[in-house]
């Protein structure tokens, strides 16, 4: 029986698939990082394997798409984009990085912080994508690299603002006794900013939290977590140089976390089925709302914070 195929979908479809603007999708398809069709009017149309693909090869989680998921799309029936955020932030983002506007990216910032869902929306439905973009723009040589530098940099800094006002409110609420996590990003990996958002999270969902940075030797992390007993650990591996090697520090890793009852968190798209299939931990995030939802199991009632 030959196989029925989905029907293509509009821009604005894909669109609330990604998590990205309009404007965003239709300058991807017009620079031929998205296939797609054209009708006799010009307008755009993408096959849902193709938003898929996208997704899949630039970090987006997207679920499997089904008739079911197309109909109601097309009925209109779901949110006009995820967690009734407006697209159109994305594009805003990416446009105060790329331009290097950091009081734009402070603003925006500031304008999505008022309780831990908004950090997770800022994270999952902001954040990412806007990153999407220009990473793609940076491949698709339309980036000079000083300009990406420079982006990575100003999103740095205002994560890092944010958490120390998110710290100094906590102490000041009283919140000495909040439950510990600790956090890192193993050695030969440099980038800061999943694990920025991941103490983000935690602190605004009102937990005490020890982010260690990137290039961290998972031997030093034991040792961290052997001094302060943390009740969690979550480790981010976006970049992995010699995959054999993680693999055996991680198990030695998992033995010390095992015998003092911590649970590890792990996330990062260097997280291959290959490679999970060799080590063992209590839960894989792809997206920051997985995240806290599992730190919150493990959260004392009434701990929780706003910001």
């Amino acid at each position: 029986m030959a196989q029925t195929s989905l029907p293509l979908w509009k821009t604005t479809q894909v669109a609330r698939t990604l998590g990205l603007s309009v404007s965003t999708v239709k300058r991807l398809i017009d620079d031929g990082l998205i296939s797609a069709a054209r009708t006799g009017g010009k307008h755009r149309l993408v096959s849902p394997q193709e938003v898929q693909r996208y997704a899949s090869e630039h970090g987006l989680f997207v679920a499997p798409i089904s008739q079911t998921d197309l109909e109601l799309k097309e009925s209109g029936s779901e949110s006009a984009c995820p967690g009734d955020l407006d697209l159109d932030q994305v594009d805003l983002l990416a446009d105060a990085l790329r331009s290097g506007s950091e009081a734009d990216v402070h603003a925006i910032f500031n304008d999505r912080l008022a309780s831990v869902e908004d950090v997770v929306q800022l994270a999952d439905e902001l954040i990412r994508p806007a990153l999407a973009v220009l990473g793609e723009e940076w491949r698709a040589g339309k980036l000079d690299i000083f300009q990406e530098h420079r982006a990575s940099r100003i999103l740095e800094g205002a994560l890092l603002t944010r958490n120390r006002e998110l710290a100094e409110r906590n102490r000041a609420t009283g919140a000495r006794f909040a439950p510990l996590a600790m956090g890192c990003a193993p050695e030969n990996h440099p980038y800061t900013i999943a694990g920025l958002l991941c103490e983000l999270v935690l602190r605004s969902a009102g937990w005490d939290v020890m982010n260690l940075g990137a290039n961290l030797p998972l031997s030093s992390l034991g040792r961290a977590v052997e001094l302060y007993r943390p009740r969690i650990v979550w480790i981010s591996v976006s970049n992995l140089e010699d995959s054999a090697r993680f693999v055996k520090d991680y198990q030695d890793f998992h033995t010390l976390a095992s015998r003092l009852f911590i649970p590890i968190v792990l996330g990062g798209q260097a997280l291959q089925p290959e490679l999970l299939e060799q080590i063992r931990y209590s839960q894989l995030c792809e997206r920051m709302a997985t995240f806290v939802d599992f730190f919150r199991l493990f959260q004392p009632s009434g701990a929780e914070a706003s910001s």
